[in-house]
């Protein structure tokens, strides 16, 4: 996650997003990745939560975050 927080990343960058989350993990499967992100409760809430209807990827080597957010 960034050291800023959410919240001061998406202000630093001028970003409006409502309902705003993020998700990140390091594996070198993306199957693996999705397994663990279902299998923690704040990480699954966070990808099926129904107000959600965006979502951007970000790999960096092994290291895959989602950005999830509702339209304005």
């Amino acid at each position: 996650h960034s050291p800023l927080g959410l919240s001061r990343t998406l202000k630093r960058h001028r970003l409006k997003l409502r309902f705003a989350a993020e998700v990140v993990a390091e594996d070198p499967s993306l199957s693996a990745i999705c397994r663990g992100w279902l299998r923690s409760p704040s990480h699954r809430a966070a990808l099926l939560d129904a107000r959600r209807d965006g979502i951007a990827f970000v790999q960096r080597g092994e290291r895959l975050s989602a950005l999830l957010w509702a339209k304005p």
